[in-house]
């Protein structure tokens, strides 16, 4: 299977979630509750990841570096973002910083999926 095919996999469920997120977001404005929504394509560092990818891995027939760097090969960064990433971009949303946000989905994908 192609990056750019496995990339586009789970997406109708991802934009269920999404649209729900958003109107909940719509609901609840008004109350001063935000909402905003941390799109991640899986930090490989974390475990639940990790369990996974040894799992394609060897139903692929490749080393976990191998099946690793193409996970990796397919984004506009040529890599998965680390975890670290992904909670600067939570804690930004979730500071002050970030008050006037809501009903956003904030892209921490390193680009394996783009926003038109």
């Amino acid at each position: 299977m192609t990056s750019s095919a496995r990339s586009w996999r789970g997406r109708p469920a991802c934009a269920t979630v999404e649209a729900l997120w958003r109107s909940l977001a719509c609901e609840l404005g008004p109350h001063g509750i935000r909402l905003v929504i941390v799109r991640s394509a899986g930090s490989p560092e974390t475990p639940a990841v990790q369990e996974v990818t040894k799992l394609h891995a060897a139903v692929g027939g490749v080393t976990l570096d191998e099946y690793q760097a193409d996970r990796g090969s397919g984004t506009m960064l040529r890599r998965l973002p680390a975890l670290a990433e992904v909670a600067n971009a939570a804690t930004l949303l979730a500071s002050d910083r970030a008050s006037a946000m809501t009903a956003a989905i904030t892209n921490v994908t390193c680009g394996a999926f783009f926003d038109m």
